[in-house]
C-alpha cells in the first residue's frame, strides 16, 4: 500500500496539534484524568477527581491509556504545562493514525487500492477527523478504540 497517503494524514494531525493547540471543554474530564496520572502517579490522595467528581459517572480508561501513551515526556524529558499537553496529543495522534493506517489496508484488500487512496486522501484532507484524532473527548476517544 502507498505509505505517502498516510504520511500525509499524519502529518495534517501534527498541524493540527501545533496549529490549535488548547482544549474543548469536552475534553477537560479526560485532559484533568491523564495530567493526575502523569504528575502524580499513584499517589490517589492527590487527584482532583476525588474532590471533583463531576456530576455524570465516567470512566478513566481511555485517560489511562492516553497517559500511559505519554508517559515518557514528563519522566525522561520532564516536560509539563503545553509541552505534556503535546505530548499526549502525539500519543493518541498515532495511535489515530495507526488505526486509520490498518483501516485503509483492510480498504485496500477489500475494495480495491484507488478507494483506499481515496479514503487517505479525503481523511487528511477534512479538517474534522485530522483534528480529533488527537483529541481526549471521550466520545474521540470510543471511536478511536473502536478502529483499533
Amino acid at each position: 500500500m502507498e505509505l505517502h497517503w498516510d504520511i500525509l494524514l499524519l502529518v495534517a494531525i501534527v498541524l493540527h496539534i501545533y496549529l490549535a493547540p488548547f482544549t474543548k471543554v469536552e475534553e477537560s474530564f479526560n485532559l484533568q484524568a491523564v495530567h493526575d496520572a502523569l504528575v502524580h502517579g499513584t499517589d490517589l490522595a492527590s487527584w482532583d477527581h476525588l474532590q471533583f467528581p463531576g456530576a455524570v459517572p465516567r470512566t478513566f480508561l481511555g485517560a489511562l491509556f492516553a497517559s500511559a501513551l505519554a508517559w515518557p515526556a514528563p519522566g525522561f524529558f520532564h516536560c509539563s504545562g503545553l509541552a505534556l499537553l503535546t505530548a499526549v496529543r502525539l500519543a493518541v495522534g498515532i495511535c489515530s493514525w495507526a488505526s486509520h493506517v490498518r483501516l485503509r489496508a483492510v480498504v485496500s484488500r477489500t475494495w480495491g487500492v484507488p478507494e483506499a487512496r481515496a479514503l487517505g486522501l479525503l481523511t487528511a484532507l477534512q479538517f474534522h477527523l485530522p483534528f480529533y484524532m488527537s483529541r481526549l473527548a471521550s466520545t474521540t476517544t470510543a471511536n478511536n478504540n473502536n478502529v483499533v
